[in-house]
């Protein structure tokens, strides 16, 4: 379908039913679960892309820059009609894509998305009311499960007697939640550029031991000036300004330059 979809919110609430009722309806033997880990293999192997109708990517967070990597690995197994796969032991297959993919997630930030994105559909899972308290819910909850695992066919065809609007744009649509991602997951770099900028100017010498400091203790890779200068002016519009500035002391003047 040319598009993923990612269910976010907090621990306990439900998110995991959606991957169970579409694993019932697809058949458990078409479906595959997956782990970030699983993507970003140091082996660069594809095998989880493939012969399977549904993958489920299991809690999808990742910190610093390992996420962009399961982003940008994933990238044209979601939109195109045909991938490379790189199987471990075996020669490399050129398949036709028919893998659909879903995540789950605990965090705001699990995909480092950008505003041109076009394979994500971002959906937040609200908290669950117990309108008819908790016993109501727990009958609820046994009779779905029941249908979930002993009539898997009824469900599948009431799911596809939905229909589908005649104006269905085909690629995610933009909605708060995914805005708000957007936001979230920022590139770090960025983050901290943006974090360190003060009335409009973002000094790099004064900043950077700061920046690396922030970095380590978050787990993130320490970022290069040359990342943070770049950061600064692609990402935030910035002009590289330097200046000179003479520093007194007991032996004379010294200059230095500064960012």
């Amino acid at each position: 379908v040319c598009l993923g979809s990612l269910v976010f919110g907090r621990q306990g609430i439900g998110k995991g039913l959606l991957g169970e009722v579409r694993e019932a309806v697809c058949g458990v033997v078409n479906c595959s679960i997956v782990q970030p880990s699983d993507i970003t293999n140091s082996g660069n192997f594809t095998d989880w892309a493939y012969g399977r109708a549904l993958t489920i990517l299991d809690e999808v967070h990742v910190n610093g820059l390992e996420k962009y990597a399961v982003y940008n690995t994933m990238k044209p197994y979601i939109t195109k009609k045909r991938g490379s796969i790189n199987r471990k032991g075996s020669i490399r297959l050129v398949i036709r894509n028919t893998t659909n993919y879903m995540g789950f997630s605990n965090f705001d930030d699990a995909v480092p998305l950008d505003e041109d994105d076009r394979r994500w559909l971002v959906i937040r899972a609200a908290n669950l009311r117990l309108e008819n308290g908790v016993e109501g819910h727990v009958e609820y909850m046994g009779k779905l499960y029941e249908v979930i695992e002993q009539r898997p066919g009824a469900l599948r065809g009431w799911l596809e007697s939905w229909p589908i609007p005649a104006n269905w744009p085909g690629s995610p649509m933009m909605t708060e939640d995914k805005s708000a991602m957007i936001a979230d997951g920022e590139n770090y770099v960025t983050v901290a550029v943006r974090r360190h900028t003060r009335n409009g100017v973002f000094n790099l010498t004064d900043s950077y031991q700061q920046i690396k400091g922030e970095a380590m203790v978050d787990g993130d890779k320490v970022p290069s000036k040359e990342a943070l200068a770049k950061a600064a002016k692609q990402n935030l519009g910035m002009s590289l300004m330097r200046a000179k500035i003479k520093v007194a002391g007991p032996g004379g003047g010294l200059n230095s330059e500064a960012e």
